[in-house]
C-alpha cells in the first residue's frame, strides 16, 4: 500500500498522526502512516463500546428499569416506600417516565405512605475518573460532562427553554422542562433585547438541590432550549418521577432518597424496559453522547464482571481486551518488530473517550471494524449507527463544495468521529468506506496536537481527505 501524505505533513506542525486504509474483502493495505503509533483516540472509542455491546447483548437487547414496594399495598395505598431501581438504561427520558407513572396508576396506586428511594445499587457510588466530570460535580456550563448514575433520565441533564418576549425591553420566560421541581432553582433573568443572543447559563450544585444561574439577552419572539448536566443524577431522577407520579394523580407523602446498596426487602411492582440497543448505540454514535457510552460500559463490566465493583477504568479495561482480541487472526497484522520491541497494547480508561489517558492505534482501530463487519448478527446495526458526512450533525465533517472527490466524501463515508481540546488537540475519523465499484473498506485517522500547537478539525479533516481521493478506486 501507499502512504498518507497529507497527514504525514502535519507532523511538520508538530501533530502526531496515525492512519490506516483497507480493502475490506480482498484483505490488502491500501495506505498507511504511523499506523502502530498508540495515540489519543477521543470518541472513536465508542466504536469499542458499540462493538462489545452489541456482541454480548445483541441488538434487541432491551435494559430494564424495575418499580418495587416496600411495605404493604392494599386500596390503592401503599404503606411502606416506592422503589425506582435503576437497570443502566442511558435512554430513558421524560416520555418513560410518564408511561411508568400511569402504569402504576392503572394498577390502582394513588398514595404512598413512605418515601421515593431511587435504588443506585446496580453500580454503587460511582467516583469521577476524570477532570471535566470531577468539576461538574459542583457546576458546570455544559452537557457532555453528565455525571454517571444506574438511573439516568434525559442523559442526565436539565433542560430549560427561554422564550423572548414580544418587545424588547420586557424580560423573557425561563421554562424548566418538563416541569418546573423543588431541587432547581432558578436565578437571574434574561433580557428580551435587539442584536444577537448572548446568554450566560450555569448549574451549580449546593447540598441537595441543583440552581441554574442564568442571565443574558434573547431577541424578541425567539424560543430556544439549552441543556446543562446535573450533579445529582440520581436524586434529579427521583424528584423527576415523582412529578410525574403527582401528573398521574399518585401522591407521594415522603421525601425522595437515593441508595447505593441494592435495597432489601423488597417486593416487584412492575418492569419496564426500554428502547433495544440498537437505538441506544445509534444515538450514543450519532450524537457522541458520553454518558450514554459510559453507562453502557458500566453495564458490559457488571455483565462481564460481576463480581468486580463498578468502575469505569475497569469496564474500560474490559474494552481494551475485546479490542486487542480482534487482532487475532486479522488479515491486516501489525508487522513484525524488531527484536524487543513491541506492538503497543490499547489503553482504555471509559467508555466514551472523554479520559485523555486513552490510547490506540489505527490499526487498532481498523482490526476492530474488520472484526465487526463479518458479524453477521450486528454488523447492520453498528452500520446504521455510523454517521453519513452529507446527513450527520457535525458541521465541520461535510467537505466544502470546491473540494474535489467531496461526493464520495459526503455519501460514502460511514464514520464515527473524535475531538478533543486539553490536554492536546484530538481529532479522529475511523469506520467504513464504499469504493467505486461498491466493495467495502475500512479506515481509521488519528490526529494528535502538540501542547500549544492545536491542528484545528478543518485542518485535519481537510488531510484525511486528500489522502483518501486517491483511493476510492481501489
Amino acid at each position: 500500500g501507499g502512504g498518507l501524505p497529507a497527514l504525514a505533513a502535519l507532523e511538520a506542525e508538530g501533530a502526531a498522526v496515525g492512519g490506516l486504509v483497507v480493502d475490506l474483502e480482498r484483505g490488502r493495505v491500501l495506505a498507511a502512516h504511523g499506523a502502530d503509533r498508540s495515540l489519543a483516540p477521543a470518541s472513536t472509542t465508542k466504536l469499542a463500546t458499540a462493538s462489545l455491546a452489541l456482541e454480548t447483548w445483541g441488538p434487541a437487547h432491551r435494559f430494564t428499569t424495575q418499580v418495587l414496594r416496600r411495605g404493604a399495598l392494599a386500596g390503592g395505598v401503599l404503606q411502606g416506600d416506592l422503589v425506582l431501581r435503576g437497570g443502566g438504561d442511558a435512554t430513558l427520558v421524560d416520555e418513560d417516565f410518564w408511561r411508568m407513572a400511569r402504569s402504576l396508576a392503572q394498577r390502582g396506586l394513588a398514595r404512598v405512605t413512605g418515601d421515593l428511594v431511587v435504588d443506585e445499587g446496580l453500580f454503587g457510588r460511582l467516583a469521577c475518573t476524570v477532570e471535566d466530570r470531577c468539576e461538574a460535580e459542583g457546576r458546570t456550563a455544559n452537557a457532555y460532562d453528565a455525571p454517571l448514575s444506574a438511573t439516568p433520565v434525559n442523559y442526565n441533564a436539565l433542560a430549560l427553554t427561554i422564550v423572548g418576549a414580544e418587545r424588547a425591553g420586557e424580560p423573557a420566560r425561563l421554562l424548566p422542562e418538563p416541569f418546573a421541581l423543588p431541587g432547581v432553582v432558578l436565578d437571574g433573568e434574561v433580557e428580551t433585547g435587539d442584536g444577537r443572543l448572548t446568554l450566560d447559563l450555569e448549574r451549580i450544585t449546593e447540598g441537595e438541590g441543583e440552581r441554574l444561574r442564568v442571565g443574558g439577552r434573547l431577541p424578541p419572539g425567539l424560543s430556544l432550549t439549552f441543556y446543562r448536566s446535573l450533579g445529582l443524577p440520581a436524586r434529579h431522577a427521583g424528584e423527576l418521577f415523582r412529578a410525574f407520579l403527582a401528573q398521574a394523580g399518585i401522591v407521594v407523602e415522603g421525601a425522595v432518597r437515593v441508595v447505593h446498596a441494592p435495597l432489601k426487602g423488597v417486593e416487584p411492582l412492575f418492569e419496564y424496559q426500554g428502547e433495544p440497543l440498537e437505538e441506544a448505540v445509534d444515538l450514543m454514535l450519532t450524537f457522541s453522547n458520553n454518558l450514554l457510552a459510559d453507562v453502557l460500559a458500566l453495564g458490559l463490566q457488571q455483565a462481564l464482571d460481576p463480581q468486580a465493583p463498578a468502575s469505569l477504568p475497569a469496564a474500560g479495561a474490559l474494552l481494551a481486551r475485546h479490542v486487542a482480541a480482534a487482532a487475532e487472526g486479522s488479515a491486516f497484522p501489525a508487522p513484525a518488530g524488531d527484536a524487543g520491541t513491541q506492538t503497543p497494547s490499547p489503553q482504555l480508561f471509559d467508555g466514551s473517550g472523554l479520559d485523555p489517558e486513552n490510547r490506540l492505534t489505527a490499526r487498532q482501530l481498523v482490526q476492530l471494524l474488520a472484526r465487526d463487519y463479518r458479524r453477521t448478527a450486528s454488523f447492520p446495526a453498528l452500520l446504521g449507527a455510523l454517521t453519513v458526512p452529507e446527513h450527520g450533525p457535525q458541521r465541520s465533517l461535510p467537505a466544502p463544495s470546491w473540494a474535489e472527490d467531496g461526493a464520495a466524501w459526503d455519501r460514502r463515508l460511514m464514520v464515527k468521529t473524535g475531538g478533543l481540546s486539553e490536554p492536546v488537540s484530538v481529532t479522529a475519523l475511523a469506520g467504513y468506506l464504499r469504493f467505486d465499484d461498491g466493495g467495502w473498506g475500512a479506515f481509521a485517522f488519528l490526529v494528535n496536537g502538540a501542547p500549544g500547537r492545536p491542528i484545528s478539525r478543518s485542518t485535519a479533516f481537510s488531510a484525511m481527505r486528500m489522502d483518501l481521493a486517491g483511493l476510492w478506486a481501489r
